[in-house]
């Protein structure tokens, strides 16, 4: 079985999927389940176990994520009715290129937890809805210890 190395997160036929903000975490979050898969598949490092595992549990984590949103979108289609346009670091997210350098792999996570975290924090100016809210809360405090492990990892030689 071969793995895929490449993806886009914002395909051009998937844009129109979900407007509002609530689509585009939903696309932010796909690609943050992706990348979190690509790297437990092609790491390659000293700290392999280590990693393999955190992109494991990552993954598993922003796929019931993924899921989350998506039912927020099916039981709250009003607050898809909103405008919003993409913040600069998701906009450069279009195409991960899978490596097997831990480091790049690494890196490459954060930056979709870092264009994950921009997005809640606009989404929680712009909603008032109490299940908005709840959700942006929630994903705000696992987006923000994705990140510190993320980053954790990083701080300890590959």
């Amino acid at each position: 079985m071969t793995s895929p190395t490449s993806f886009r997160v914002f395909a051009d036929d998937q844009s129109q999927r979900f407007p509002g903000i609530w689509r585009v975490l939903f696309q932010v979050a796909y690609g943050l389940t992706y990348a979190a898969q690509v790297a437990h598949w092609h790491i390659s490092s000293p700290r392999f176990n280590d990693l393999h595992e955190f992109f494991n549990d990552e993954y598993d984590l922003w796929f019931k994520n993924v899921d989350t949103i998506a039912e927020h979108i099916r039981q709250h289609p009003e607050d898809n009715l909103l405008p919003f346009s993409l913040p600069a670091l998701a906009e450069g997210l279009k195409t991960f290129e899978a490596t097997t350098d831990a480091d790049a792999l690494t890196k490459n996570y954060l930056q979709y937890l870092l264009a994950f975290e921009s997005l809640v924090a606009k989404g929680d100016k712009a909603f008032e809805h109490p299940a908005d809210i709840d959700l942006l809360g929630e994903l705000s405090r696992v987006v923000e210890k994705s990140k510190w492990k993320t980053e954790s990892i990083l701080k300890v030689k590959q």
